[in-house]
């Protein structure tokens, strides 16, 4: 005698093996085309607006202090550092972010899909000559930064496979290709992330997550992150932030003497920066937008990226829709305005009619 549920899973595996040699079937038919991010196929449309604010933001200052890159809807765009019109330097249907200048200001790298993964990109500082240098597809790279001699990067690099998609370790990537490990996987197999080097090439800063298994639920106010600094002559590795409240995103200062970094403070998101010579902490400013460690996977960025302004005194920050320049030592914010018209191909979502 069968059940109810014996004969709705007996139609379920026959309609799923039905459907898995219809598509068996096309496949042998005809060779699949490659992948094109620019044509899909689908179908689609095109809108324009413009806008003062974004979310999510990721910013960058050139070394001479004159100019920004930021990213904003998958689009990167230059902007003087005293506000304006903002100029497209990347865009398309293909996902770019997280803009960075070269130490010598000549080159941007930016993290981009067009390949149909994201990899390290590098162009010049107009948009142009932009060339892949990492060539993942599988595994991921989610987040990258110059070295000091501007002819690598440092970038997170992780495995695509379960379970090792929740750990991951930084990597060094030679612009004319090959890599090695520069920061391996911590002991408790989680992920480090958001690698930021000093100008002189010796130290890399980073993210690394202390809690240990996989916590669905992650309360931002406990001890959950810490900024670390690897000695890349001896190998040596401190500890330079953390205790309530984490440590994300450190970004060391050109002179190489500070380290800001944002932590939750109760509810807010708040920039911090450490003296290296005294290890003192101090809380800058409290106008940023809500951090994601509270996620428990991997993030590309647990705040977006921000930079230093080449005085070692100011960074460039976004939060809560808007740029900011903020004074690291008076806690003062400014805000950089930006105005910009952004252009979009929207691809129709499929969507399927069921009679109940």
């Amino acid at each position: 005698m069968f059940s109810r549920g014996d004969i709705v899973q007996t139609w379920l595996e026959r309609r799923a093996r039905l459907i898995l040699s219809m598509v068996a079937g096309a496949a042998l038919a005809a060779p699949a085309a490659a992948w094109d991010v620019t044509h899909t196929g689908q179908p689609e449309r095109e809108i324009t607006f413009a806008t003062s604010e974004g979310t999510w933001m990721s910013v960058d200052v050139s070394p001479d202090g004159r100019t920004l890159v930021f990213d904003l809807l998958g689009d990167i765009y230059s902007l003087p550092v005293t506000g304006g019109e903002a100029t497209l330097v990347q865009g398309g249907p293909a996902m770019q972010r997280t803009p960075s200048f070269s130490p010598d200001g000549r080159k941007l790298l930016f993290l981009s899909d067009a390949s149909g993964a994201e990899n390290a990109w590098i162009s010049n500082p107009d948009g142009t000559d932009a060339r892949q240098i990492t060539h993942e597809t599988d595994n991921m790279l989610l987040s990258a930064a110059w070295g000091a001699d501007g002819n690598t990067l440092a970038g997170e690099y992780v495995e695509g496979r379960y379970p090792a998609r929740f750990t991951s370790e930084i990597r060094s990537f030679d612009v004319l290709g090959g890599s090695r490990v520069m920061v391996p996987t911590p002991p408790s197999h989680r992920d480090v992330s958001e690698p930021s080097l000093s100008r002189d090439g010796r130290y890399i800063y980073y993210t690394e997550r202390l809690e240990k298994g996989f916590q669905i639920y992650v309360d931002a106010n406990h001890i959950n992150y810490a900024v670390k600094r690897r000695d890349l002559k001896t190998g040596a590795i401190e500890e330079i932030a953390s205790g309530w409240g984490g440590a994300l995103d450190p970004q060391v200062s050109p002179d190489g003497k500070r380290v800001a970094f944002v932590r939750r403070v109760m509810d807010k998101t708040v920039l911090f920066v450490v003296d290296l010579q005294n290890n003192a902490q101090r809380a800058v400013y409290d106008g940023l937008d809500r951090d994601l460690q509270a996620s428990y996977e991997l993030q590309a960025n647990y705040y977006p990226h921000f930079g230093w302004f080449p005085d070692s005194r100011h960074v460039a920050i976004w939060g809560k829709g808007k740029l900011y320049k903020v004074d690291m030592d008076g806690g003062g914010a400014t805000e950089i305005p930006f105005h910009l018209t952004a252009h979009h191909r929207i691809t129709d979502p499929i969507r399927i009619r069921h009679d109940l």
